[in-house]
């Protein structure tokens, strides 16, 4: 992960290709959306992301995979969880949550479970705007949808109740678009019980959309007791002004680390 590298093609095919990365990762890849053209071309999505993740999931965790989209980082936690650990992986789109089964299936390690449901505050359904952007329930300015689905809802809360809990949760991956907030209102009770570690992806622009700030998602984890770190070093987040340089920006998204205990 140190130096990263293209990945190499394996497979060419008609809507998507087989690419293998540097790291012996196997991918279906569309090289004309801007996540899979990321792993074509230099090997990974997201560089501190996929760093962090591989410092922080260890054998035999159980971790959440909250947007899962094609895979990248289920793929990486199914690898780093093992055979005693578990993923659990959601993405609501039927042509992306396709791709991440088939990503899934291919790499063949692990155990990993893909749910073609969203996770929010409520049970029921939404509708989810889909562009080369984002994938989002929330209608993000400047950005034209390509297409849009409804899709079925339920809150992590209720999921448990309804599926049953896992033993544990070490750890949640989530990156929904701005819909984050609403994510978490339907959580608390399960990030309560289970108490792991998050790393949360943060777009300013998308949570604006949503009707929310990058300062009312930083009051709202003070509230619930968390220390909050930067993805790059796990250092921590002392200050609300240190948050929005970080996070309250409208050219990048960008990931934290939260946890109710130090790190």
């Amino acid at each position: 992960m140190e130096n990263a590298m293209h990945s190499t093609l394996v497979v060419r095919g008609d809507d998507r290709s087989l690419y293998r990365t540097a790291d012996g990762y196997l991918f279906w890849l569309d090289e004309n959306k801007p996540l899979d053209r990321s792993i074509i071309q230099t090997g990974i999505y997201d560089l501190s992301g996929t760093r962090v993740i591989a410092s922080l999931v260890k054998q035999g965790d159980i971790v959440i995979d909250i947007g899962a989209n094609i895979g990248y980082y289920t793929v990486l936690m199914q690898s780093l969880a093992g055979e005693t650990g578990r993923v659990l992986a959601f993405e609501p789109a039927a042509c992306i949550s396709d791709v991440l089964r088939r990503n899934v299936s291919t790499n063949k390690m692990g155990n990993c479970d893909v749910f073609q449901v969203g996770l929010s505050d409520h049970s029921g359904s939404g509708t989810l705007y889909i562009s080369a952007e984002c994938v989002s329930l929330h209608r993000v300015m400047d950005t034209v949808p390509a297409s849009s689905e409804t899709v079925s809802l339920i809150s992590l809360d209720e999921f448990v109740h309804t599926f049953g809990a896992p033993e544990k949760i070490d750890f949640i991956k989530m990156d929904v678009d701005g819909h984050e907030p609403y994510v978490l209102n339907g959580a608390w009770q399960t990030l309560e019980r289970f108490d792991p570690v998050l790393m949360i992806n943060i777009s300013h622009e998308y949570y604006l959309a949503a009707g929310m700030t990058a300062w009312d998602f930083y009051y709202l984890l003070k509230d619930k007791g968390y220390f909050i770190y930067y993805d790059d070093n796990l250092d921590e987040i002392m200050t609300k002004h240190q948050f929005l340089v970080k996070c309250a920006n409208f050219d990048r998204n960008v990931n934290i680390i939260i946890s109710r205990h130090k790190l």
